[in-house]
């Protein structure tokens, strides 16, 4: 090898190796980067639900002084509202959310979102039960966490069926919107969703008369498909009492995907891999980061409520958030019947005939 060639081979390797230095210290100042607190709110200052002259939809309103948090102007999200699924009129018999006066969970009084359903609606169509959700709509992000204080009703006694598949409760979810595909009719609940794909969070009830933690990731369409679940008892589900809820996604792929939930400080669930439909994903329509949602065969033996405080959304964890403990990742060894199943889920609508298509309500945009 000539000296010229050496000499040339040699800048361009530092060259190279400059590049590579250069590139792999963007990669880890993108990874550093602190995470960004969007929102914050104990519901002071004023915030209440407020009825829309325009689109009649419920939306909370108002805040404190402080920037982010303001729940009309600072939410990080371009819609955010309540959404009711009640064909029956009044809205307000079967599902309705107020800011009411009550102990907060230091003990010491406190504002707080109560959300509740009050009652089965005979009058929606087969699948489309009445819920009371607040979802952000629309979000120009693909991650976030979330971190609120929740209280659920007193202990519910035997108004929860002990049956996994029907005592079904959920708290949170995710989801993509409607991919416009063909509704399929099927057995097992298996017919074609309203939503592309979706990871919900559940409370259940085994027949052993047990409550525990349910996390789901499907895919609802072309035909409603379980992809992963993870069911968790060690950790207890709190009646009567407030406690600590953490959440945490990436929508993506494979690669870095992840769910995420800690109750008051303990891990319950980590699941890493794709978070989006495994052939057409889709960006996420909306994220319901509070959600009142259960069977019938719960809501027929009686009204549920739940209130939401201290609420936090920021861009990812943030340092004094509950670790993400790859190394205590799933350890509940509990595996109920209902693993797999799509008839654990949520159900889909059933096709409707043209009169009850004109009589339901619209679902969620």
């Amino acid at each position: 090898m000539n000296s010229s060639f050496s000499s040339r081979y040699r800048i361009a390797s530092c060259i190279c190796r400059s590049a590579l230095l250069f590139l792999a210290t963007c990669a880890s100042q993108v990874l550093a980067r602190p995470a960004e607190r969007w929102f914050h709110s104990g519901f002071e200052g004023g915030v209440h639900v407020e009825t829309s002259p325009e689109d009649g939809r419920d939306r909370l309103s108002g805040g404190e002084a402080q920037p982010g948090s303001n729940w009309s102007s600072d939410l990080p999200a371009k819609r955010a509202e309540f959404v009711y699924i009640v064909a029956s009129r009044p809205i307000s018999d079967y599902a309705r959310s107020t800011v009411v006066e009550t102990s907060g969970a230091d003990g010491r009084p406190s504002h707080a979102l109560k959300m509740e359903s009050l009652k089965w609606d005979s009058g929606n169509r087969s699948g489309l039960l009445n819920r009371n959700e607040f979802s952000l709509f629309n979000p120009p992000y693909h991650s976030a966490y979330a971190r609120y204080n929740m209280r659920l009703e007193d202990e519910p006694a035997n108004r929860y069926p002990s049956d996994d598949a029907q005592s079904w409760r959920m708290f949170f979810e995710i989801k993509e919107p409607n991919s416009g595909v063909p509704r399929i009719e099927a057995s097992d609940n298996r017919r074609t969703g309203t939503n592309n794909y979706r990871i919900s969070f559940y409370i259940r009830r085994g027949t052993n008369g047990r409550f525990y933690w349910h996390v789901r990731g499907e895919s609802p369409q072309p035909v409603r498909e379980v992809d992963w679940d993870i069911f968790n008892d060690e950790v207890p589900v709190p009646f009567g009492r407030w406690f600590t809820v953490e959440v945490a996604f990436n929508h993506s792929n494979a690669t870095s995907g992840y769910a995420w939930l800690a109750i008051d400080g303990r891990q319950v669930a980590l699941y890493r891999g794709r978070t989006q439909h495994a052939v057409s994903p889709l960006p996420l329509e909306f994220w319901s980061p509070f959600k009142l949602y259960a069977s019938r065969e719960i809501l027929t033996n009686g009204p549920l409520y739940q209130l939401i405080d201290n609420v936090e959304f920021w861009s990812a964890p943030p340092p004094d958030a509950t670790r993400i403990d790859e190394t205590q990742a799933n350890h509940s060894t509990f595996q109920p019947s209902i693993a797999g199943s799509t008839r654990a889920s949520s159900p889909s609508p059933v096709l409707p005939s043209s009169s009850e298509e004109k009589r339901a309500d619209p679902l969620p945009r």
